[in-house]
């Protein structure tokens, strides 16, 4: 159905209630897709397409900027490591914007300490506003940089 201006037949609740449902439509299909994507990454089934790698996949098949691929790649690896947060997402009791909040800070090195603070992560998104998560986000990041400072031998021993 093509986009048109509200019209007077048509009131300002009406056009939010079905905005609303909209927007609560796109964050199920980004649902449905990250854990497709997280399957994939498990049987590598984009190899059957010819592609070296998921992103290169998304970007050639499904047509998605290179950006916006490595995006849900990591989103997608994230998920992997943690299928909590999968549950999580689906049943609703968190959003994709804790998800895209703890994306930002789980860069490749701070990956080794995800498992220590998982539970903690998730609870939180739960919990906390989005603003509240950033902040708990950050310090983990500070925590897994503290921890990967650390000699091997030093690691253990905390």
């Amino acid at each position: 159905m093509p986009a048109t201006a509200l019209s007077d037949a048509t009131s300002t609740d009406d056009h939010n209630d079905i905005t609303l449902a909209a927007a609560a439509g796109l964050e199920v299909a980004r649902v449905e897709l990250l854990t497709r994507l997280v399957e994939s990454l498990t049987t590598t089934s984009f190899t059957r397409d010819s592609a070296f790698s998921l992103t290169t996949w998304l970007q050639r098949r499904a047509g998605f900027a290179a950006t916006q691929a490595r995006q849900l790649v990591r989103q997608a690896g994230l998920l992997k490591q943690l299928p909590a947060f999968t549950n999580a997402l689906r049943s609703g009791a968190t959003s994709l914007v804790h998800l895209d909040t703890l994306t930002t800070v789980a860069t490749e090195p701070r990956m080794g300490h995800l498992e220590e603070f998982a539970i903690q992560l998730l609870e939180h998104t739960c919990n906390l506003s989005v603003d509240d998560y950033t902040r708990v986000c950050a310090y983990w990041a500070e925590l897994a940089d503290d921890n990967t400072k650390l000699p091997t031998s030093a690691r253990a021993a905390t």
